[in-house]
């Protein structure tokens, strides 16, 4: 829901999509960035140039622990690894209400999770979860 012509943090959903299916999560907050790497060009002529290399993009979730799902998708990930199995890739869809009323939606594909903090556990405290991620692209799906 906008507010005064300005996006809020209600205005974005995601779906996390994995091979081995949606990690279905309460998601508290979402942040992402481009990264990229700058390079240099020293022509003779001195006109120094920096051209930018698309490196993919990064960011991460933070989650509130709604039950197992979590855990056992990088519990299994973690066995693939250790038995020999490939490790394929998840992508992100990521849906933004805009202020003009319509909608966007991006993809972030090729991506790669990692449990950053798999949650505290105190009495009376709801328990959060923080999944990093990189992705090769993010493309503009709607």
């Amino acid at each position: 829901m906008p507010v005064q012509g300005y996006s809020t943090g209600r205005d974005a959903t995601l779906v996390i999509t994995t091979p081995k299916g949606i990690i279905d999560v309460k998601i508290l907050e979402f942040n992402s960035k481009q990264e990229t790497k700058e390079g240099t060009i020293e022509p003779i002529n001195g006109d120094v140039e920096h051209p930018l290399y698309f490196m993919g993009h990064s960011g991460s979730f933070k989650t509130q622990r709604n039950g197992p799902q979590v855990d056992d998708y990088f519990a299994q990930i973690e066995d693939d690894y250790f038995n020999g199995r490939a490790i394929l890739p998840a992508y992100i869809q990521e849906t933004i209400q805009e202020p003009d009323g319509s909608v966007s939606q991006w993809r972030f594909d090729k991506v790669t999770l990692q449990l950053a903090d798999a949650g505290k556990y105190k009495a009376d405290t709801p328990t959060e979860q923080t999944i990093n991620f990189k992705a090769a692209r993010k493309r503009r799906t709607a």
